[in-house]
This record gives structure tokens, sequence and C-alpha cells, in this order.
């Protein structure tokens, strides 16, 4: 708490005693002291010049100089410990995130107790500025003093009287705000970004126990209706993802997989699903480039984007005044491979199929692929391939036609 006393202007013109607030001795230089405000989309500033001798005004410049130093520093322990989760994601969310706050949050401390400047020697009466601006409205401005006499002969000089208070202003409280502020926000943050989601479909009849690194992750339910999978947050780098049934004491089978920041991320436990990548563009967008059409069978996937998981993309989007349009993307199962499973076509046959489909150019290609089946029991059959290369949209506010599904089972083989 900053002892002194407010003295209430009620002029734009006002007289100022010629002594150094701090100490009162002749002045020498002065310093600024300023308020802005706000009021709709208006700022005013305010500000005063106050007398003071050289060497208070030096005192109260360093301390100035230091406060903001110490603000700084704090801010760079939070990124640099908030860093640790791009450098080592693999250790515990709990340290990732808590490091960050606990150390800028002590150091905040130590800045407004053991690291502040010491108290001037007398008559000195501030180690920073002696006065401050704390409010003002039209010509009205306050200004809180913290020497006595000084505030005094200021009320007396205007024709008012200082009125006795105390006004909150420690030391270091930009440290501890910056703390406060920025150390969750950086931790979080900096956490999420150095884990990626990565999705985990189970296409398969039974549930599955996931695998990380050899420890046991989550158990995901069978899918068989291709809704959004659940995700699990793994950090960044390569991981061992593995799968077992319920119960087992260690993984079954494994893939080693590179988890990688600002990627879609999906895990196919047994290669039980297949997958196709639909991208829509919007006004003037293009998907020339993107990754699309069918996906070849493996048990981890990583994609440029999925905006829409195991769903269609919306007809229409939003976008600002700046841009002429934009891409959508959806991940959608491919059907008719994996109807294939399911009527008897072995992994080969399939990989065969996805390998035909991809290799496909136009329609006419990917009807040829459908022909061709003859594994199992599913008879060759002409698929309903309308959409393979989706129509762009016309406008990023208008509502498109419908792309029908480029992936139809086959029918199953008559007896």
């Amino acid at each position: 708490m900053a002892q002194g006393s407010d003295v209430v202007l009620q002029s734009n013109t006002f007289t100022v005693p010629p002594r150094c607030a701090s100490c009162g001795m002749p002045q020498q230089t002065t310093r600024t002291t300023k308020l802005s405000k706000k009021q709709g989309r208006t700022t005013t500033t305010r500000s005063f010049q106050i007398p003071y001798c050289n060497p208070c005004a030096d005192r109260a410049k360093g301390t100035q100089a230091k406060g903001a130093l110490f603000a700084l520093a704090t801010l760079g322990i939070v990124l640099v410990f908030s860093a640790l989760n791009l450098v080592a994601p693999g250790i515990p969310a709990a340290l990732l995130i808590g490091l960050p706050i606990v150390l800028s949050l002590g150091f905040a401390i130590a800045a407004m107790t053991a690291l502040a400047p010491k108290v001037p020697p007398l008559p000195a009466m501030a180690t920073g500025d002696a006065v401050r601006l704390v409010k003002f409205n039209g010509s009205q401005s306050t200004l809180h003093c913290v020497h006595p006499q000084w505030a005094e002969e200021l009320a007396r000089a205007n024709g008012t009287q200082p009125i006795p208070n105390s006004r909150m202003h420690v030391f270091g409280s930009a440290s501890l705000w910056t703390a406060i502020l920025t150390g969750p926000l950086a931790a979080c943050c900096l956490w999420f970004v150095a884990h990626p989601e990565v999705h985990v479909d189970n296409a398969g009849a039974e549930a599955v126990q996931v695998w990380l690194d050899g420890k046991p992750s989550i158990v995901v339910q069978p899918n068989p209706n291709g809704v959004d999978p659940p995700a699990i947050r793994v950090g960044r780098g390569k991981h061992t993802y593995g799968r077992s049934k319920l119960g087992a004491s260690a993984s079954e089978a494994t893939v080693d997989a590179d988890t990688t920041m600002n990627d879609a991320h999906l895990y196919n436990p047994s290669k039980t699903a297949c997958y196709w990548l639909v991208a829509d563009s919007y006004g003037n967008a293009s998907v020339m480039g993107m990754q699309r059409g069918p996906q070849p069978i493996q048990e981890f996937y990583t994609f440029d984007k999925v905006d829409t998981w195991f769903g269609d993309n919306p007809q229409s989007i939003e976008v600002d005044s700046h841009s002429s349009g934009g891409t959508r993307v959806a991940l959608q199962r491919a059907k008719m491979c994996m109807e294939l499973a399911e009527h008897g076509c072995s992994d080969t046959d399939r990989d065969a199929f996805v390998s035909c489909e991809r290799a496909a150019r136009d329609e006419d290609g990917l009807d040829k692929c459908a022909k061709a089946v003859t594994c199992g029991n599913a008879k060759p059959s002409v698929a309903q391939s309308k959409g393979t290369t989706p129509a762009s949209h016309s406008s990023a506010h208008t509502t498109p036609a419908p792309h029908p599904a480029p992936h139809s089972p086959p029918a199953p083989a008559k007896k």
C-alpha cells in the first residue's frame, strides 16, 4: 500500500510546487505521469509533468525499468518452460503444464519481495514515482502524492485540500499479472499443440484394448455405424501403437508411427476399415493438390487435414470479407472396400481393389475396378461412383447439390 494523499484538481490549468515531489529539494527535472481511458472507440490520455531532483528522477526511472525487466523475465520463464511441451512431450502433463506456472509465479513473488528496490534514505519518500495520476473525468484529475508536505503545497496552490489516502501500488505487480495471465495460457496451449489427437476407429465386432508405447491406453468399443471415433492425445514424435483383446497383458500387434503436429491422425487396429477422403471447395477455392479419394489400407494414417470425421462436408461455409472461398475435407469409411472383407475377401484382395481405385482417373475406371471383384462370395458389381471428384461449390453462401457416396458396397453373390 502506498501511503500518501489524494489531491483533486478541478481545472486543466493548475500550479505545481517547484520542488522535488519525492524529497522536497529544488526542482532539477520532470517526469511524466499519465493515464489513458477508453470510451467506446475513443481513447483519451491525460498527462502531467511532475518536478523532481535528478537523484530522485533517476531512482524512479531505474525502478520503472527494473519492473519492466522483471515482467519480461517472467514472460521468458513462462515461454521457455512451456516450450518443454515441444522438446519433451513425453513428460507427464501435470509437470509440463504446472512447471511454467509455478516457476513464473515464484519468480514474480521474489520480484515483489526479495528483489524489490530498497526504501530510499530520507528525505526521499518514494522508490519509484512519487506522484501518480490515478483517475480523471472531464476537467477533474486526481493525483496521488507520496510526500505529504508536497501534496499539501499542491492542494493549497490550486485552492483545494489534500485527502489522506492509501492506494495499492506494489513493485513487481506487472510480473505477477504476467505469470497469472500468460502462465496457464501458454502452458496449456503449447501442451495441446504438442499433443495432437489420434482418432481410433474400431470397425471390428469386439472391443479393442489400445496400447501406446507398451502401456494400456483406452478401450475402444466396436463402431458398426461409422460415427465419429474416440481420440487420445499423444505427444509429438515416434510412438508404438498396439492392440489386443480385453484382458490381455500385452499388445498382440503393433505399428510404429510418427505423430506430427498440425496433422490429422487415425489408428485403424487390425486394418478393419477402409477410408475415403472427400475434398470440397467453396467459392473460388480449389482442391487441387489436396489429399482425396480412396486411401491405402493401413493401420495408421496421417492426413494433412480432416475437418469432418465420418460425416459429410457442410453444404456451405462462412468466410470473412477478405476470403473468396475455402475448402473442407471429410474422412469417410469406404463402404465397398469394407464389404469386401465381410464377403470373405482377403487383405491382399482388398489392397488390390483399393490400388485399382487409386489408379482410376474417372468413373469408368472405378466401374472397372468394381466389375473386377471376384474374391470371396462377392460378385462383380458396378459401384455407384458418382462424386468421386466433388464439384466445386459455386458460392460460399449457397447450397450446392449433395454429393452421393463415392463408395457403395457390392451386392452379395446370388446362390
